[in-house]
């Protein structure tokens, strides 16, 4: 189930990111003096990071799953593992949650520059 949340969860940060670009390409139009390189690249970050646990929590599955890896097969082994598959839940949950606060402050932001 975990494969399937990890994506879900990208994909919601896929969409956030987009909207805030949009909103971001819209506000350079305005303002075209204002940099927005440190957020861009931070969104970069996100979806990279994002990607990053979807292939390590692929992984530690794998290694869960397969009895080959003897330093995993036994229980201290496999409880090793599933704490590394909800620490990578968790990461990816916090990543999806930065970029919605991201994303209200940035429209509270923008609200507030077009009433000043």
């Amino acid at each position: 189930n975990l494969i399937l949340l990890l994506p879900a969860l990208l994909a919601v940060n896929v969409t956030t990111i987009s909207i805030l670009l949009t909103k971001i390409y819209d506000l350079k139009k305005e303002f075209p003096n204002v940099s927005f390189k440190g957020p861009i690249l931070a969104m970069k970050h996100s979806i990279t990071e994002q990607i990053i646990l979807v292939l390590l929590a692929t992984l530690t599955l794998i290694l869960r799953e397969g009895k080959a890896m003897n330093i995993f097969a036994s229980e201290s082994g496999q409880n090793f593992l599933s704490v590394v598959l909800i620490m990578l839940a968790i990461s990816a949950i916090q990543i999806v949650l930065d970029t919605a606060n991201a994303l209200f402050k940035f429209l509270n932001t923008e609200d507030e520059i077009k009433n000043a």
